[in-house]
C-alpha cells in the first residue's frame, strides 16, 4: 500500500498544481472580463470624446469658411468705399475750383453792377436836372421788367412818356 500511496501523493500533487493554475485562470478570466468591460467603457468614452472633437472641428471649419467669406467680403467693400472715396475728392476739389470760378465772376457781376448802379444814379439826378429845366414839375423813373424802363413826368397840362436813350454815353458824354 505505502506504494500505492506514493502514485496517490504525486497525484495530489499534480491535482493540487492543477487547481492552482485553473484558480489562477479563473482569476485572470475574472480579471480579464473586468478589464474587458472597463476597456470597453473606456473605448465608447473615447469614440463619443472623438465624435465631439470631430463635430467640432467640422463647426470650427465652417464658421472659418464664414470668416474668411466675410473678410473677402469686407476687403472688397473696403475697396469700393476707398474708390468712391477717391471719386469723391477729386469731385470735391473739381466744385472748389468751379466755385473759386463762381466766386470770381460774382465778384466781377457785383462790381459791374455797382458801376451800373452809379451810372444809373448819375442818369437819374442828370434826367431829373433836365426835365425840370424842360419845366416838367414831377419825374419818376419806371422800370420795367421787359428791359425798357421809361420816365413818366407830368407838366401842367399832361404826362409825358420819355422814351430810353439809346446810348447813354454819348448822352452823359462818358
Amino acid at each position: 500500500m505505502p506504494g500505492n500511496l506514493q502514485p496517490q501523493a504525486d497525484e495530489l500533487l499534480q491535482l493540487r498544481e492543477e487547481n492552482e493554475k485553473l484558480r489562477s485562470l479563473v482569476e485572470l478570466e475574472t480579471f480579464s472580463l473586468v478589464q474587458k468591460d472597463i476597456l470597453e467603457q473606456n473605448l465608447d468614452e473615447a469614440l463619443k470624446g472623438k465624435q465631439e472633437l470631430l463635430n467640432r472641428i467640422h463647426s470650427l471649419r465652417e464658421r472659418a469658411v464664414i470668416a474668411e467669406n466675410q473678410h473677402k467680403q469686407y476687403w472688397e467693400e473696403k475697396e469700393h468705399i476707398l474708390i468712391e472715396c477717391h471719386k469723391m475728392k477729386v469731385d470735391c476739389e473739381i466744385y472748389k475750383e468751379k466755385m473759386s470760378a463762381l466766386r470770381v465772376q460774382v465778384a466781377e457781376l457785383q462790381k459791374e453792377q455797382d458801376q451800373v448802379s452809379g451810372v444809373r444814379t448819375r442818369l437819374t439826378g442828370r434826367c431829373v436836372e433836365a426835365f425840370l429845366c424842360m419845366g416838367v414839375a414831377d419825374c419818376m423813373y419806371i422800370p420795367c421788367s421787359g428791359g425798357v424802363s421809361r420816365w413818366a413826368c407830368s407838366t401842367k397840362d399832361a404826362v409825358l412818356l420819355q422814351p430810353p436813350v439809346q446810348n447813354w454815353a454819348l448822352y452823359l458824354k462818358l
